[in-house]
């Protein structure tokens, strides 16, 4: 299964420095999407990992990521 990668922003720094509302603001929103990578889903969490996956990246490494971060492209 393939899917699209795209991890959340982190904006903290930018919400302390009062820069950026709560959330994300629109720089951290533009890397996050040019960092967007299509991986290979590997398997999808059941029970207590329910929103969870397991990926593998472009560089060959696994990932356990929230399925929040995932797109299911195939």
């Amino acid at each position: 299964m393939k899917g699209i990668y795209q991890s959340v922003p982190d904006c903290i720094a930018c919400m302390n420095l009062g820069w950026a509302p709560e959330g994300a603001c629109s720089g951290c929103l533009r890397l996050a999407k040019e960092r967007a990578e299509e991986v290979d889903i590997l398997q999808l969490g059941v029970g207590l990992f329910a929103d969870k996956a397991v990926i593998k990246k472009t560089n060959g490494a696994l990932a356990t990521v929230p399925m929040s971060e995932l797109t299911i492209i195939d």
